[in-house]
Formats: C-alpha cells, sequence, structure tokens
C-alpha cells in the first residue's frame, strides 16, 4: 500500500465531523516521503483530496522526500537540498496562514 494514505494520516479523516469548526479553513501542508524515487507523492494526491473535503486546503506545493534512507541522515537531519525545500514549502505555508487569517475571522459562506 505503498501509495495509499494509511493511519494515522487518514484516522483524522474517517471522523468528518469531530473537530470540524476547529480545522476549517485552516491551510494545511502535506509533507511525504518514501523509499523510492516518488517521494510519496501518489499518497500525498489521495490526501489533498481528503484534507479538501475536512475543510482544510492544502498549499500548492507538498513536501516530497524520497529515498528517505539516502536523504535524513539516523538521527533526523535532512541534506542542504531538503533543508532548502522545507524552507520554500514552511514560507509558502505561512503566507497561506496568513492570508487565510482575516478571510476565516469575517466568517464562512455557509
Amino acid at each position: 500500500m505503498g501509495s495509499a494514505t494509511e493511519p494515522p494520516g487518514q484516522e483524522v479523516a474517517d471522523q468528518p465531523g469531530r473537530d470540524r469548526p476547529v480545522r476549517l479553513q485552516r491551510p494545511s501542508g502535506i509533507v511525504c516521503y518514501s523509499a523510492g524515487a516518488f517521494g510519496g507523492v501518489r499518497a500525498a494526491m489521495q490526501l489533498r483530496m481528503s484534507l479538501a473535503e475536512m475543510g482544510m486546503p492544502s498549499v500548492p506545493s507538498l513536501l516530497p522526500i524520497p529515498r528517505i534512507g539516502e536523504t535524513l541522515t539516523a538521527d533526523g537531519q535532512g541534506s542542504e537540498r531538503i533543508i532548502r525545500s522545507r524552507d520554500r514549502f514552511l514560507d509558502e505555508f505561512l503566507w497561506y496562514a496568513r492570508a487565510l487569517r482575516p478571510a476565516k475571522a469575517a466568517g464562512t459562506p455557509y
């Protein structure tokens, strides 16, 4: 099941009513990984659809980490490329969080 979402990520999606007001209109970011070359991107696409249904739009970018065993050291440190990608990903995520804050404060359209 390497290209599908698995618990605990799917656990939240399986409970659509739980904490919905808290989650509603909060941005989400998807970090995915795999032992292979694609970095878990196929599973991330499934997760993106689930997050949208839960009212948590995901930012356009992903942070895929391919070949996780080679990319991270035993103590969890990433390569320079992964660190640069992480920083860009977090900058984008924070931009969306700031952009959605006033819209959320104004209320939802439904």
